[in-house]
């Protein structure tokens, strides 16, 4: 049994030991390394693909450390850019890729060079809008603009990066600089016209107060040139508007330029007297020549006198200027006196009322110009200088300086009042000659015409003659397309009017000879429908001239409505009958005898005539 098994299992043995043939490994070897050099190669390639595709940042940390060769390595590693990431990179390594870890230890460098530079962007930046924002709350002027101008310049240079916020906020702060400074401008100019205004007023009064001085002061007593001297006025008054406009003049300086001013027109129109009644002062001065001391002569120089007077009167020279020639010889001349006339001693008593009323005139005219109501103060003023006249030199001299600063005070009041009313009246010249061009209804060009024209009367009227002739002609020719229009209406009117002239004259012959026991009323009452239809046709009429038409018309109808109405009444009363009546029959029997009944009482109902309408519907 053992040598049975150790035969078997000796053969197996043998078997087992039996070499096998010879096998050539080194084809599959080749092949096996050719097959993994390949698949690494494209792994390679396909790494290097991927990089260059622009993947993802987690792509290119995970290729920056993984790459199969330094190349892959390197270019996912220059590629990357997140910061977490690059942290993480350059963690794994460090040790073990230096190419790797060099290239992401400068991108980091780099990340917080950017990162700096930002920042100090973003701080500069902060510190521009609060700077702007500072200027903007400060007090401080000096240098302002050019302040400003170097932080918009600043801002140029950081602006690329700024948020929405940040450009807002510096815009806004900048335009509150920009505004303060166009208001400091402003204030400035305002100042500069303000001051230039009260140079021109200084030199107004100068020059006034230096005419006046010269003109007091003048001994030769010769008249000075009015034209120049009006010339002055006018020249100066137009300076003194101009520098007095959207400006408060002090009280003193106002009162001081109408004084002046006044002094000067008073002076100016006293010599313009002087140069009307010259001719006048000559003949008496050569009437009033010493005579032989008779009675005629002496009353001769009496008449002389009171003509002297007369004329001084009507110079009323300004006592405060030395007086010419002619005023002298005047006053000469009014001295003389009858030599048997006695002295005529002035009323005392009248002399006094009259100086309590002209106080009280100045009184109400001053206050008439403090409140610019320039009517009234004319016709003060022309009241107070007629009761001048009557006043004696004595009386009067208290009031000559009050009353020619008064009368300054009107004709300044009315040159502003001019000046004010001037392009008003000229807008109302323009609209005239807007609505003479413009074909609209008659009627509402001629309201619109009447609408102007109140409103230049409105306006005081105006003392430029050729603004009131441009006016008045603009007003002509916007009228004239309306004068056929209303010469066909009042042809209209006219004949409407002799309509209804006819209309009485028939109606009253038809009251007066109609037979009211015979007439046929249904015609009676056609003629009175009729002749209010064609009365009330007639439209339209002037209202003045059918006045008394319409009296008549009315009291015609009247009559014929009296005699129509009786007719109506009595008519309605049979009608009223015949209803008892027909109510009647509504219980007679036999039925037949009722029908022939109530045609009876139909046909008696036909022949009744006129009625009121109303009430023959009742029935």
């Amino acid at each position: 049994m053992a040598a049975l098994l150790r035969r078997l299992f000796k053969s197996r043995i043998t078997k087992l030991k039996t070499p096998a043939p010879a096998v050539n490994k080194q084809p599959q070897q080749a092949e096996a390394a050719k097959s993994a050099k390949e698949d690494r190669g494209a792994r390679i390639a396909k790494q290097l693909e991927a990089v260059q595709g622009m993947p993802a940042q987690t792509k290119l940390a995970e290729l920056a450390i993984g790459g199969l060769t330094a190349e892959v390595r390197s270019r996912a590693a220059s590629d990357l850019r997140d910061e977490a990431l690059l942290h993480d990179v350059i963690r794994q390594a460090k040790g073990r890729d230096k190419g790797v870890f060099q290239i992401v230890r400068q991108t980091l460098q780099q990340l917080r060079d950017v990162q700096a530079a930002q920042n100090e962007l973003e701080e500069k930046r902060q510190q521009l809008i609060q700077q702007a924002q500072d200027q903007a709350r400060s007090e401080d002027n000096t240098l302002y603009g050019p302040r400003l101008d170097t932080l918009i310049k600043q801002w140029k240079s950081v602006e690329t990066d700024a948020s929405n916020e940040q450009i807002t906020e510096f815009l806004s702060a900048t335009h509150q600089c920009r505004e303060r400074i166009r208001q400091v401008q402003q204030q400035q100019l305002q100042e500069q016209q303000l001051h230039e205004k009260l140079d021109q007023r200084k030199q107004t009064l100068t020059l006034l107060d230096e005419t006046l001085a010269q003109l007091k002061t003048d001994d030769t007593r010769e008249p000075p040139t009015l034209t120049a001297l009006d010339a002055l006025l006018k020249t100066q008054h137009n300076r003194w508007l101009e520098a007095s406009e959207n400006t408060d003049v002090s009280a003193p300086e106002q009162s001081r330029y109408n004084t002046a001013s006044a002094a000067l027109r008073a002076y100016l129109e006293a010599h313009e007297r002087l140069m009307q009644v010259q001719e006048q002062i000559a003949k008496l001065a050569a009437n009033s020549a010493p005579g032989d001391g008779t009675k005629d002569d002496a009353e001769l120089r009496g008449e002389t006198a009171e003509q002297a007077k007369t004329l001084l009167a009507i110079l009323d020279w300004p006592t405060t200027f030395p007086r010419p020639e002619p005023v002298i010889v005047l006053q000469t001349l009014a001295k003389q006196r009858k030599k048997a006339e006695p002295v005529e001693q002035p009323d005392l008593a009248r002399q006094n009322s009259l100086s309590a009323d002209l106080d009280r005139l100045l009184t109400e005219l001053d206050s008439a110009l403090e409140n610019k109501q320039l009517k009234p103060a004319k016709q003060l003023l022309k009241n107070a200088q007629q009761i001048t006249k009557k006043l004696d030199s004595r009386h009067q001299k208290p009031f000559v300086a009050r009353t020619q600063l008064l009368q300054g005070q009107c004709n300044e009041l009315s040159d502003w009042q001019g000046f004010a009313t001037t392009p008003k009246q000229i807008g109302l010249c323009e609209q005239m000659e807007r609505l003479a061009e413009q074909p609209i209804d008659p009627e509402a060009k001629a309201a619109h015409i009447k609408e102007l024209q109140e409103g230049w009367k409105n306006l005081g009227g105006s003392s430029d003659r050729l603004l009131w002739a441009r006016f008045r002609q603009a007003s002509d020719a916007a009228y004239e397309p309306c004068k056929a229009y209303f010469a066909a209406k009042s042809d209209l009117k006219h004949a409407n009017l002799a309509t209804r002239q006819l209309i009485c004259q028939q109606l009253q012959e038809f009251v007066a000879q109609a037979d009211w026991s015979s007439i046929d009323w249904k015609v009676a009452e056609r003629i009175h429908q009729t002749a209010r239809q064609e009365w009330k046709a007639a439209w339209p009429v002037e209202f003045r001239d059918n006045r008394p038409l319409q009296k008549q018309f009315d009291e015609l109808l009247k009559r014929l409505d009296a005699k129509l109405n009786d007719e109506r009444q009595r008519n309605e009363a049979l009608k009223q009958a015949i209803v008892t009546s027909a109510e009647e029959l509504i219980s007679t029997e036999p039925l037949t005898d009722a029908m022939v009944q109530a045609k009876e009482l139909q046909g008696h109902w036909q022949a009744i005539g006129i009625t009121h309408h109303r009430e023959d519907r009742k029935l």
